[in-house]
C-alpha cells in the first residue's frame, strides 16, 4: 500500500477478537502502522471527533512511503462505554481514529473537563 486515501479515518479496533474461530477482526495499529512514525493514542472528547474528521479532509492523504507522523486517538466516551467489557461483549464497537501528522494535534489535555482516568497526560 502506497498511501491511505484519506487524511483521517475512524476504524473498528478489536485486536485479538475473532469471529467464529476465524481471523482477527478489527484494526490493530501495532500491525497496520509497523514501520511508520506514530505514538500511543491520545484521548479526545467525542465532541471533538466531527470537527477533527471534517478538518482532516482538507489535508492530503497519508503517504505511507514518506513515513510521516500519524496521530492516533481514542474517543473518551467510546472507551468509557467499553470499560470492563470483554472484547466479544455486545455494546458499542471500540474504535480508533488516525490522522495525518499535518492535521493539528487534538490530544492536549483540557483541564476544565474532569474525567478521571480518561485524560492524556
Amino acid at each position: 500500500m502506497r498511501s491511505l486515501d484519506a487524511g483521517a479515518a475512524a476504524v473498528p479496533h478489536k485486536p485479538g477478537a475473532t469471529r467464529a474461530g476465524g481471523p482477527a477482526v478489527g484494526f490493530n495499529p501495532d500491525v497496520f502502522f509497523k514501520g511508520q512514525t506514530w505514538d500511543a493514542p491520545a484521548l479526545i472528547d467525542g465532541g471533538a471527533l466531527e470537527p477533527l474528521l471534517r478538518g482532516a479532509q482538507t489535508y492530503a492523504p497519508i503517504d505511507l512511503q514518506a513515513h510521516e507522523l500519524i496521530w492516533l486517538y481514542w474517543v473518551r466516551e467510546n472507551r468509557e462505554a467499553r470499560a470492563g467489557l470483554p472484547a466479544t461483549a455486545p455494546g458499542p464497537i471500540p474504535f480508533i481514529v488516525f490522522t495525518s501528522g499535518h492535521v493539528p494535534y487534538q490530544g492536549d489535555s483540557r483541564f476544565d473537563l474532569a474525567y478521571f482516568g480518561y485524560s492524556t497526560l
